[in-house]
């Protein structure tokens, strides 16, 4: 009867592979929060976390947006984080309330748990942390879920699976949502998915129900990351194919205006809070947080973002390489993405890479990169399908020993990054070879270490 059960499972198994992928890299993810528990953490909530998070104990804990009660209070001197701009005001929250919003579900169960349970409801102590570790893992499940149906659309069954399996455990989307999940690219990442999923959708029936979840998914994605703005071109270039492609999509835009308008005004809905939290802050409505930081347009470090040691992206994420070079073996197999894919991540890349810090402080890999995984994962599963992977078994083997490869690099990297092998933001070619395959420190590694200069970076020297 075991035997009997075993077989009926492994042959559900193999009509849904893609299923079955999107269950393991979820429970592989939930195995390895229990295992560590890392809401116990008191620093859970840390570096720019404490700017998306501070709008929530402002609101729902202290009824005070402007976090007066963080003034001279040593509590939280490292729980709101900002610049004072308007005297007898609290400091200026340096990035926009996306990421509050999304936090919210798991805040409002946080805050109950914790009143019901005894805990100090101020927003940080351990049922906030879990609600939050719990609320992200959901978004990834939801994102992985909706990706997997986008995918369905273009491949076959095995191409997704494999597809899945190598987002989910061979890249740091790992680490970002096991080890630091309050940062913003796990639900980026859900959001993304379900931003390139609305798109396809709208452009098969152009509902009102349709644009209005593009409108959302678009403005909340802008309101975390306004730099983010650019994944607006991909409504417009999905199905480019040339030739009189441009006056198609003219008629089409043109013939459902309405639905674009009501796209185009929900980015704007969303956005009114952050601009009377910018007036009532700053005394404008519209302010500029970063201060000294910027973009050098004209001096993109393009090859530092690829291929530098320090956190090159096909170097940390070499599963990227592969879904790059999908887009051009498998380009018949990427249907309407295979213009829209490879240009919206080049306009993406060009973005991060004028950035003047293009390594993005500390971080496991190009951690910007994690939030536009679904339009890489276009490339991949297309790879795979090119590869022959839905047709021939001898093919899933070759292809999973590849992605077992890259979970293993993978793997490695985030080891050897918790346990400060991988230095957050001065690898050099010396210190990335030397510890290879290490887990823990040499006593050279500092003298191996090539810190950035920060301000320099600023100026772009």
């Amino acid at each position: 009867m075991q035997h009997l059960k075993s077989a009926l499972i492994w042959q559900q198994a193999m009509k849904s592979p893609s299923k079955w992928a999107w269950v393991i890299v979820v429970l592989v993810y939930a195995g390895i929060c229990l295992m560590f528990q890392p809401w116990h953490r008191s620093n859970f909530i840390r570096e720019d976390v404490v700017s998306y998070y501070a709008y929530l104990p402002a609101v729902w804990v202290h009824q005070d947006v402007g976090m007066h009660y963080s003034a001279g209070n040593a509590y939280y001197g490292d729980k709101v984080w900002g610049e004072v701009k308007r005297p007898g005001l609290g400091p200026v929250s340096k990035y926009t309330m996306g990421m509050a919003f999304l936090y919210t579900p798991g805040f409002l169960m946080g805050h109950l748990h914790a009143k019901w349970g005894g805990w100090t409801a101020d927003g940080y102590t351990m049922p906030y942390r879990l609600w939050m570790q719990i609320n992200i893992l959901a978004y990834l499940a939801l994102g992985l879920i909706v990706l997997r149906s986008l995918l369905l659309g273009l491949v076959g069954e095995w191409a997704t699976a494999l597809t899945l399996l190598g987002l989910g455990l061979a890249t740091n989307l790992f680490y970002y949502v096991v080890a630091e999940p309050g940062m913003p690219h796990a639900t980026l990442f859900m959001l993304v998915s379900a931003f390139m999923w609305f798109t396809v959708r709208f452009r098969v029936e152009a509902t009102w129900s349709h644009a209005l979840y593009l409108g959302l998914t678009g403005g909340l994605i802008c309101l975390i990351r306004p730099n983010h703005a650019v994944l607006w071109a991909l409504p417009l270039l999905y199905g480019f194919r040339g030739g009189l492609s441009w006056r198609e999509g003219w008629r089409f835009w043109w013939g459902n205006k309405g639905k674009v308008a009501l796209m185009l005004v929900l980015p704007v809905i969303l956005f009114i809070p952050q601009l009377l939290y910018w007036k009532h802050s700053t005394g404008e409505f519209l302010h500029y947080s970063y201060g000294d930081e910027g973009f050098f347009w004209l001096q993109p470090k393009m090859m530092d973002l690829l291929f530098s040691f320090r956190k090159g992206l096909f170097l940390y994420t070499p599963l990227a390489l592969v879904a790059c070079v999908g887009f051009l073996w498998g380009r018949k197999h990427t249907a309407g993405w295979g213009w829209a894919g490879p240009l919206v991540l080049g306009i993406t890349a060009y973005v991060m890479a004028a950035w003047w810090c293009w390594w993005y402080g500390g971080s496991l890999g190009q951690r910007a990169f994690i939030d536009v995984f679904p339009m890489l994962a276009v490339g991949l599963a297309a790879f795979f399908v090119r590869f022959g992977v839905d047709r021939q078994p001898s093919r899933r083997v070759w292809a999973g020993a590849l992605i077992g490869l890259l979970c293993a690099w993978n793997g490695i990297l985030t080891l050897q990054y918790q346990r400060g092998v991988l230095h957050h933001d001065a690898m050099t070619a010396r210190a990335f070879l030397g510890t290879l395959g290490k887990l823990n420190p040499p006593i050279e590694l500092e003298s191996w270490l090539d810190h950035p200069d920060y301000e320099a970076a600023k100026q772009s020297r």
